[in-house]
């Protein structure tokens, strides 16, 4: 056991990469307090500030719904939030030997949109809603949010304008919104608290996640093209006799379906579950008072026994079973949103769709987009982001500017520097796979393509120093290693679109590695 000076642990409740988490006892008043501790061994930077600003904002939040934090200490070369002890242990953890009724489930519903409310009110959005980020006491059935360590403020950038995190899958995997993995063209916004609630309900009401994954890039493209299967279709099935397991291999939350033999759920719940996990975040609840309306639907008047076998939950004041009503009829917008929906230019993406399907069927395309400024290239480009996600590609971008037009590979550099972070953030296995074929498309000329892609080091390492040559043989050469590692990191399974900007501003050099790629490189 650690020791702490100034508290007393008693035991560790939770281990993660960088964290450790204690229940102690405060020395000075005997408090029971829970301590978030930074794994003290050369923590970086990012890790300190993440410390920092997590404990700043659950300051700034002051709310009965988020757990509560004391203080933020030194410890070692790391840091420790001390905060409060409410006698909360994790959600999931309960429900794993729990099993919630179906008046349970909706009032749980109905508490965590509360609480998910409570926080955006304040101009906050969590980020990591799932079922290991919320606490509940057992005894009283409070429950609080926790881990505000990826959160943001609503100010932190203008909602109109796209804000992507193209290569940092922040968020816990099998929860994050489409656009919260940088794959789609879309903001992240409030809404992607919402995807990842309607998560977080599928899983507890039928013990499964709606994507199951254990591949990154898999898991990433199923959020992003794949349609669940709704909740309602898990209702028919008969419950198991023994603790599911999920594919990580720990324990499942018992599910609510097919609870006690019961049967089929009426729709209603399945629809407002699918309903926050739509693709599109305009298709989703746009405000937590539209779903909590729909949640309380579900609960008033009491329920009557159900009817031959069926579990009917909504019923009318007139005593008759509601098989549904139409969702969303108390949902307005809690702030205004630009849709991000490509207008007027459905032709322009239909044809680049065409062209990206026959790229996926093993050939090389070069595609010009031009118009007047602020016609709405970029928006028309981006908007391929979809497909590409739908069948797992990747889609760079790198920008020519004026100013820099004496820099050879600017946008090469930019864009393959951003696939480089794409392939840094998958799963292990997937990792080893792509770092194997480019060390091995690259041999021993990895140090010439390093020097203009400088994250290529971070994901293969160091490479051997290479032979000097004259200019020309130098850019011959060039050439030569980027055709290869276009052509290792591009296929049928993993197409590979670039996207370059401002090509009127492009070096002579890039214009010539354009030429030589299109001409050349045949899968």
């Amino acid at each position: 056991m650690i020791l702490i000076q100034g508290y007393q642990i008693n035991e560790k409740i939770y281990e993660s990469t960088n964290t450790l988490v204690y229940h102690a006892n405060r020395e000075t008043d005997n408090k029971s307090v829970i301590l978030k501790i930074l794994k003290p061994d050369y923590p970086t930077q990012m890790e300190l500030s993440r410390y920092r600003r997590e404990y700043e904002i659950i300051c700034s939040l002051d709310l009965e719904c988020v757990v509560k934090a004391y203080s933020l200490e030194r410890y070692q070369s790391g840091l420790l939030i001390c905060m409060e002890d409410f006698g909360g242990i994790v959600l999931k953890d309960w429900l794993t030997n729990y099993t919630l009724t179906m008046p349970e489930f909706i009032k749980m519903a109905i508490d965590i949109a509360s609480a998910i409310g409570q926080i955006h009110s304040k101009n906050i959005i969590h980020k990591d809603i799932n079922s290991a980020n919320m606490v509940i006491n057992p005894q009283t059935r409070q429950l609080k949010l926790i881990d505000f360590g990826i959160a943001t403020t609503m100010e932190t950038h203008d909602m109109s304008i796209p804000h992507y995190s193209t290569h940092v899958l922040e968020g816990t995997l099998a929860y994050i919104s489409p656009e919260q993995t940088g794959r789609t063209n879309r903001p992240v916004d409030y809404r992607t608290d919402f995807y990842s609630l309607g998560v977080m309900l599928y899983e507890i009401l039928t013990g499964r996640l709606p994507h199951e994954n254990t591949d990154t890039m898999e898991l990433v493209h199923a959020h992003i093209a794949r349609t669940p299967v709704s909740p309602q279709e898990f209702g028919t099935q008969p419950a198991p006799l023994t603790p599911l397991q999920d594919g990580g291999g720990n324990t499942r939350i018992a599910p609510i379906l097919a609870w006690d033999g019961v049967g089929t759920q009426t729709s209603i719940l399945s629809d407002i579950i699918m309903k926050l996990m739509a693709k599109n975040p305009e298709e989703r609840y746009q405000s937590v008072h539209g779903l909590k309306w729909d949640l309380e639907q579900c609960l008033h008047p009491p329920l009557a026994p159900p009817p031959e076998g069926e579990w009917n939950l909504c019923r009318s004041s007139e005593g008759e079973v509601r098989t549904g009503f139409e969702l969303g009829q108390k949902d307005f917008p809690q702030q205004f949103q630009i849709s991000q929906n490509l207008h007027g230019r459905r032709e322009n993406f239909v044809q680049l769709t065409d062209i990206f399907e026959h790229v996926c069927a093993g050939h090389v395309a070069l595609v010009m987009v031009t118009s007047k400024a602020g016609m709405g290239k970029i928006v028309l480009v981006n908007e391929i982001h979809r497909p590409v996600a739908a069948k797992q590609g990747y889609f760079i971008q790198g920008q020519f500017d004026e100013s820099e037009q004496h820099v050879p590979y600017a946008a090469f550099s930019q864009a393959f520097n951003e696939l480089c972070n794409y392939l840094l953030v998958e799963d292990e296995t997937t990792l080893h796979k792509w770092q194997t074929q480019v060390q091995e498309g690259l041999g021993k000329d990895g140090q010439m393509l390093s020097d203009s892609i400088p994250n290529l080091t971070m994901l293969i390492g160091e490479q051997p120093p290479i032979t000097q040559l004259g200019n020309q043989e130098t850019q011959n050469r060039l050439h030569m290693i980027f055709q290869n590692f276009i052509r290792t990191l591009s296929n049928k399974e993993h197409p590979l679109v670039i996207f370059l900007n401002n090509l009127q501003w492009a070096d002579e050099a890039s214009i010539e590695l354009i030429e030589f790629i299109i001409s050349s490189l045949i899968w």
